[in-house]
């Protein structure tokens, strides 16, 4: 079975699993997505993220979220710091440090004076280093990988953002706002990302050409 006939599989299931309530094949799925790194089915998981209220879905829901990096699920992640299952808090604190959002570290903060739990503040601990980059070294594999746009399932989507990368701003100006506009009608959710994306490269490049990472 190729990765695309995967992805669709285990999206089949997270979606009906979702609409029937089946818990258990729901958490399944989540973690199998997570674990494969299937980054088409984000958008699939955060929704499980939002709706259902079974800890161990969240719980599963946002560790594949981190390990997808997936920055749309950010305001959801921070909502859940305030749940009340220590593994579902913990799950979404890593989470939110994979992903490396800035606007998280005042409600992670808040999170670690709430729990008195040395575990959970260690989790949150790395998480603030993370967000801040201090103390914790990247690899540059891993960084550069920040360098590339997130992935669609759409084919139009991704022809479309394929000649965006190819294009200067400065040199191609019309051209990438005419496309912009097309990507934003195409699809609204991909192309916030994709600003988000773009507006991150200065700091990705930076930090490549810095000692805050680390090379084999």
């Amino acid at each position: 079975m190729t990765d695309n006939q995967d992805s669709t599989a285990l999206g089949s299931v997270i979606e009906k699993a979702l609409a029937t309530g089946e818990l258990g094949r729901l958490r399944s799925a989540i973690y199998k997505a997570g674990e494969a790194k299937q980054h088409t089915l984000a958008p699939m998981i955060l929704k499980a993220l939002e709706r259902s209220d079974d800890e161990r879905v969240l719980e599963n829901a946002a560790w594949a979220i981190g390990k997808l990096g997936y920055g749309s699920a950010v305001l959801a992640l921070v909502r859940l710091l305030e749940h009340s299952d220590f593994n579902v808090v913990r799950a979404c604190s890593w989470a939110l440090g994979e992903i490396g959002s800035e606007t998280a570290a005042p409600a992670l903060r808040r999170t670690y004076q709430r729990w008195d739990h040395d575990g959970l503040r260690q989790v949150i601990g790395g998480a603030l280093k993370k967000i801040a980059g201090i103390s914790v070294r990247a690899y540059a594999g891993k960084v550069a990988k920040r360098l590339k746009p997130p992935p669609s399932a759409r084919a139009d989507v991704s022809q479309l953002v394929a000649r965006l990368e190819e294009l200067d701003f400065r040199n191609h100006r019309s051209e990438v706002v005419q496309l912009r506009e097309r990507l934003q009608q195409l699809d609204p959710e991909y192309f916030a990302q994709y600003i988000r994306y773009r507006a991150q490269r200065p700091a990705v490049l930076k930090t490549l050409d810095s000692d805050q990472v680390y090379y084999d």
